[in-house]
C-alpha cells in the first residue's frame, strides 16, 4: 500500500495477530504514519515518512504488544520519535532512522517506555542525522525510560547523535558490540537507572565523553574509545 496525504493516522491497526504488515510507503500524515496493537507480528520492508504534519507529537511507528518484529524499515523526517515501543520479547532488528525528532524533545529514534517493556532486543539498526532543536530534555537514539528492564542493544550504529543513549529510572539493560559516534561531545545516560551492562562497545567523539549517573552500571569492560577524555557526571 501507499497511504499519504491523510489528516490523522496513516495506519491504524488494532488488536493485530499472527500478521505480517509489509512493503507499504506511508507519508505526509497528519499524525502518526502507523500505530499497532497486538501480538506476534512481522512489521518489515516500510517506509515511514514526513509525518506529523498537524500533530508534532506524533512518531512514525507506535506498537504495543508481545512478540513483535520490526525488521528492515526505513524511517526520516518527522518532529518526534521514530519508533514509540512497549510491550515485552519484541525484536527491533536492521532498521534505518534518520531526522526525526525535529521539533520536540525527550525522545529518541527508538523510544521505549513503562513496566511492559521487558526481554525485547534492538539489533542491528542504525540511527543518524539527529539533533536537538532549541533547549529542552535532549534527544537520543536508544532510549528505555520508566520501568523497563531485561533488554538487550546489540550491533546497533549510531551516528552524529551526541547522546547515543539516555536510559531513566531502568534496570539491567544490556549495550554490547554498539558503535556509537559523535561530531563533538558524547553523553550516556543512565539516570535513576541500576545493573546495566556496558561492554565491548566502540565510543568515537573528538571532545568530552560524558556518563551521567555511572553508578547505574554494573558492569564497563572491554569498550574500546577513540579521542576521549571522560568526565562522570553525579
Amino acid at each position: 500500500l501507499e497511504i499519504l496525504n491523510v489528516a490523522g493516522l496513516g495506519i491504524s491497526a488494532i488488536q493485530i495477530h499472527n500478521s505480517r504488515i509489509v512493503d507499504c510507503n506511508i507519508h505526509h500524515t497528519g499524525a502518526c504514519g502507523f500505530k499497532f496493537v497486538g501480538f506476534e507480528t512481522l512489521i518489515s520492508g516500510n517506509q515511514i515518512h514526513d509525518i506529523g504534519i498537524n500533530f508534532p507529537s506524533s512518531c512514525a511507528l507506535y506498537v504495543t504488544g508481545d512478540g513483535i518484529h520490526i525488521y528492515r524499515n526505513q524511517i526520516y523526517n518527522g518532529p518526534y520519535s521514530g519508533i514509540i515501543l512497549h510491550g515485552g520479547n519484541n525484536l527491533v532488528e536492521e532498521n534505518h532512522i534518520s531526522r526525526v525528532m525535529q521539533d520536540l524533545h525527550d525522545g529518541a529514534a527508538i523510544y521505549s517506555s513503562g513496566k511492559s517493556v521487558k526481554n525485547s532486543v534492538l539489533k542491528g539498526n542504525l540511527v543518524s542525522d539527529i539533533v536537538a532543536v532549541g533547549q529542552g530534555f535532549g534527544v537520543s537514539s536508544y532510549y528505555f525510560d520508566e520501568g523497563a528492564e531485561n533488554c538487550l542493544v546489540e550491533r546497533n550504529i549510531s551516528i552524529g547523535v551526541a547522546r547515543p543513549t539516555h536510559n531513566h529510572i531502568v534496570s539491567d539493560i544490556t549495550y554490547r558490540d554498539n558503535v556509537f559516534i559523535s561530531e563533538d561531545d558524547m553523553t550516556l545516560s543512565f539516570q535513576r537507572s541500576a545493573n546495566c551492562t556496558f561492554e565491548r562497545n566502540t565510543l568515537i567523539a573528538p571532545g568530552t565523553i560524558n556518563i551521567v549517573q555511572p553508578n547505574g552500571i554494573k558492569s564497563w569492560k572491554n569498550n574500546v574509545i577513540y579521542n576521549f577524555t571522560i568526565d562522570s557526571v553525579m
